[in-house]
């Protein structure tokens, strides 16, 4: 009951935060009305040409929507507005040979107007976030030469009197947002007026040039979906550990109970059942760790500094990838800047990472970014304790190319890779255990992406993922060895028929193989261990799957998604459908209501089809959800989602367990081998209160109940799940002090899971019981602060970082591996998590 009111007290808190209203300067903006041309939209601007007779196209990405025409262009001719107009934007019309004015960038060189010695002109501006439009206060905005700084006022405006015609260069740095820098041109004759939109997080804006038609992300659409952004990414990805999938873990519904872990599971799912994606390609869950050991702990292969978003997508929805019947979490990585290179590096308590970017050909029609990350963690370790010889380092690198080969064709290579080492440093250590394990991780893709008419958009993909992992023990002999790899081909046509009428089209080929070898070792009859058993496999093969999805917008208010996916696979021979629905109704500018019904299914991997007896068939779920959002302002909203869950056919390891058979101890007969034995049932529901904004608290609050229950078909067992965790709570809040300063608070609350396994306790204690997962670890919760501070200086900028995790010092517990001695005594299985840790780090942007 205690954990209860906690839980009730942080949530009404949290709620008054989020909802309060903005502290400082109001981020209402006011907009004069607009006199003919000037302070519209270009987009607006070039939609009139091409009513009154001008033929212009343009790319809908290449011209943003927070361009505005900053002053009345004279004409006097339509082509002389139109050029006045692109003009202050770095954009030029090129006439074609059939008549129409195309937008492209103009030539990066700017034409240095000649100095007029007797008259000093003024540079206005204005700063907006370059996703929102909303104004940006406080933000320090700089020239050069000799350097001038002010800052901007409520509605995000500058300005500089007294400048001299030519060229400046234009600094502007705000806590949270990426470092501006570009050139902009004082006219001799006039006021120069920009509009300086700032990315928050990492990364740079730049105005690209894409297909015309663009199509949709590659979140799937789906009753319940929750999208971070990299500012978001940047500010939870914690200094000690650098890792963005543990910001994830402060997602609504996401439930976590393992500060040496980033995986974590959302509706009762296991971490198997859950899918990851990269750039559109569904990947392994790219982290680093030990293969073929359950005790050890994981880190992100990606770096927080590359992503550019990553969404969260739950229950019914359409299923692009197929082949997962939980979650999925869909990455996006940034692309470089296009403006010009950049570098940026990081240091904190555990590693060092760099990110350097820029464009790709003279024209910026491309740009390139290579990150890399390098962990000293090990090296730390052996300082602070020299006696445990325990240590974990990582390194990894990811790369990111983009080429617009013409304006409706582009081209994009993305590649992750990592390698990482455990040294296990026990004092007695076990023939079978590992006392060194490597492994190494990696996936690459290229892309093609074309737009056909104005209406169809292919995007044709191929990759390939391999696996590498190798552990020895104390004695140098092998243990574990393993290689897995895919090749996938994937195309995909988004094609809008009519303005209500679009369809997606998917179509897959993967080839998959992995190979595999294990060893058991006896010291019986010497210091060398002997070999008592050598296990070989090696499995292939192919899959293939076509998916379907229609979305319908019958009505302004009303959408509606439905479609199938089919699947099949030659090595079990097996042929899957996965059906779905999801509905969307707008009642008001302030209710949207949600609801979608669907099937999915998940083949076995290769390993656990190597280690059945019998032919193992698809794993299925059905769900059924339904939502609820309130727009409480245009910032804040409220969402409500209920969700039912049922599986049948789920993959149950027949591992030796023992238990309590009639108050004696007991280890049943097992097969150790996969097979179809579970049937599971989830149910829940799930509430959150989030607010964006650029000025004030931002950030959410969330709540989930949830009860997941699984069900031995062979033995008539009925327990609650290995992931069920009744209450979870997550918060995320942040807020910006000064231009220079922000603070934030993550802390996450949980009723926690079961042990797995047959366990009571009894004092404190852990003993044999005749129940599966009736004992559960005790309540955990976890409240971390951060604080971020920059200084500029003339050509970069420095960021410090500090953090303390779990400022409460509370004592959290995790598993771990343990003993069952025969007298039904239990050792180890929980482990203490965390204290409290204060960390510092700094990034400089270059």
């Amino acid at each position: 009951m205690r954990g209860g009111r906690w839980m009730l007290v942080w949530c009404l808190a949290a709620a008054l935060l989020l909802v309060s209203p903005a502290s400082g300067p109001a981020a209402a903006q006011s907009i004069a009305p607009p006199v003919r041309y000037a302070g519209r939209a270009v987009i607006d601007v070039l939609q009139d040409l091409n009513v009154r007779g001008l033929r212009v196209v343009f790319s809908t990405v290449l011209v943003k929507p927070t361009m505005r025409v900053a002053t009345e262009p004279p004409g006097p001719g339509l082509a002389d507005i139109l050029d006045q107009v692109l003009r202050p934007h770095g954009l030029q019309a090129l006439r074609k040979s059939n008549g129409a004015l195309v937008v492209t960038r103009a030539p990066r060189a700017p034409v240095v107007p000649e100095p007029v010695a007797s008259r000093r002109s003024a540079l206005r501006g204005r700063v907006v976030d370059a996703v929102t439009e909303q104004p940006l206060a406080d933000a320090v905005v700089a020239v050069h030469g000799p350097e001038r700084r002010v800052a901007t006022d409520r509605d995000g405006r500058f300005a500089f009197a007294d400048l001299e015609p030519g060229v400046h260069e234009l600094f502007v740095s705000l806590v949270g947002y990426v470092l501006s820098r570009r050139q902009v041109i004082v006219p001799a004759e006039g006021d120069a007026d920009v509009l300086v939109p700032l990315t928050a997080g990492a990364g740079a804006y730049t105005e690209q040039l894409t297909i015309v038609a663009e199509p949709p992300t590659q979140a799937a659409a789906g009753v319940s979906q929750f999208t971070m952004r990299s500012a978001e990414l940047q500010d939870l990805r914690g200094v000690l550990a650098e890792d963005p999938l543990r910001a994830l873990q402060t997602m609504p519904g996401a439930a976590t109970g393992d500060d040496f872990r980033s995986e974590f599971s959302v509706r009762g799912s296991a971490l198997r059942q859950m899918g990851f994606a990269v750039d559109g390609i569904p990947a392994p869950w790219l982290v680093h760790g030990v293969q073929a050991v359950d005790d050890t702990g994981t880190i992100a292969m990606i770096s927080a500094d590359v992503l550019d978003e990553v969404t969260l997508t739950a229950g019914a929805a359409a299923q692009p990838y197929g082949n997962r019947t939980g979650a999925w979490v869909d990455t996006i990585l940034r692309e470089g800047s296009r403006d010009a290179v950049r570098l940026t590096g990081s240091l904190s308590a555990t590693g060092a990472s760099g990110v350097v970017e820029g464009p790709l050909g003279g024209a910026r029609r491309g740009a390139w970014l290579v990150s890399a990350r390098q962990s000293y963690i090990d090296w730390l370790l052996r300082q602070l304790d020299r006696e445990d010889a325990t240590t974990f380092g990582f390194s990894d690198a990811q790369a990111k190319v983009v080429f617009d080969v013409r304006p409706r064709h582009r081209v994009q290579f993305t590649a992750v890779a990592g390698r990482s080492t455990l040294q296990e440093g026990d004092e007695s250590p076990t023939p079978n255990g590992t006392a060194i394990g490597r492994s190494a991780t990696g996936v690459a893709i290229v892309s093609w992406q074309a737009t056909l008419g104005s209406t169809l958009v292919l995007t044709q993909r191929a990759a390939a993922s391999g696996l590498r992992y190798r552990n020895t023990n104390a004695f140098r002999q092998d243990v574990a060895e393993g290689r897995a790899s895919t090749w996938t081909g994937r195309s995909d046509a988004w094609f809008s028929a009519r303005p209500w009428l679009a369809l997606h089209g998917t179509v897959s080929l993967d080839r998959d193989w992995a190979s595999g070898q294990r060893a058991q070792y006896s010291s019986v009859g010497g210091t060398v261990p002997g070999l008592r058993s050598w296990s070989v496999f090696e499995q292939q093969r192919w899959r293939i799957g076509q998916a379907l999805n229609v979305h319908l917008t019958p009505a302004r208010t009303v959408s509606l998604d439905a479609g199938a996916r089919h699947d099949h696979e030659d090595l079990e021979r097996t042929t899957t459908w996965s059906p779905w629905a999801v509905a969307r109704w707008d009642l008001t500018d302030q209710w949207t209501l949600r609801a979608g019904a669907g099937r999915a299914a998940q083949m076995a991997d290769l390993l656990q089809v190597a280690a059945a007896r019998h032919p193992l068939v698809p794993e299925r779920a059905r769900y059924l959800d339904g939502s609820v959002t309130y727009r409480l302002t245009p910032a804040a909203d409220v969402h409500l989602a209920v969700y039912d869950r049922q599986e049948t056919e789920g993959l149950f390891l027949d591992s030796p367990t023992a238990r309590l058979v009639a108050g004696v101890p007991v280890v049943p007969f097992a097969s150790g081998l996969w097979a179809n034995r579970l049937e599971i049932s989830a149910r829940g529901v799930e509430v959150f209160l989030r607010r964006r904004a650029t000025q004030g608290v931002a950030g959410w609050v969330s709540y989930a109940y949830g009860r997941t229950r699984q069900t031995d078909t062979i033995t008539g067992e009925r327990y609650w799940g290995d992931f069920d965790q009744r209450h979870t709570v997550n918060l995320y809040a942040t807020t910006r002090l000064s231009s220079r300063t922000s603070a934030s608070a993550r802390f996450r609350l949980g009723s926690n899971m079961p042990v797995p396994g047959y366990f009571d306790q009894r004092g404190d204690e852990l003993v044999l019981a005749p129940t599966r997962n009736t004992l559960r670890l005790p309540t955990y919760a976890r409240l971390d602060l951060r604080v971020n501070r920059t200084y500029n200086f003339q050509t970069r900028r420095l960021t410090l970082f500090a953090e303390v995790i779990n400022v409460l010092n509370r004592e959290n517990l995790g598993l771990t591996d343990g003993t069952i001695r025969s007298d039904a005594s239990v050792t180890g299985f929980v482990e203490k998590l965390f204290p409290v840790l204060p960390s510092v780090g700094l990034r400089v942007e270059f």
